[in-house]
């Protein structure tokens, strides 16, 4: 999100000639940024996705557990 936002910044200040000259390199670095963010967001789930399966398969074996009286 920093690296998002860093670039964000650095082309807004940009002067226009200079936009569409680095046009190529704007897309090329929008693209890499873009990537690595869904990367990280497929990490996140996934790894939200096992904490969930394991929450369940606990909550499984408390049930077959009987109260003690």
């Amino acid at each position: 999100m920093t690296q998002i936002k860093k670039f964000i910044t650095e082309i807004s200040q940009m002067v226009t000639l200079l936009k569409y000259i680095q046009t190529k390199s704007i897309e090329r670095t929008f693209k890499e940024l873009c990537k690595d963010f869904d990367n990280c967001i497929n990490v996140l789930t996934l790894n939200s996705s096992d904490e969930l399966e394991q929450l369940e398969a606990d909550l499984e074996d408390l049930n077959k557990v009987e109260p003690c009286a």
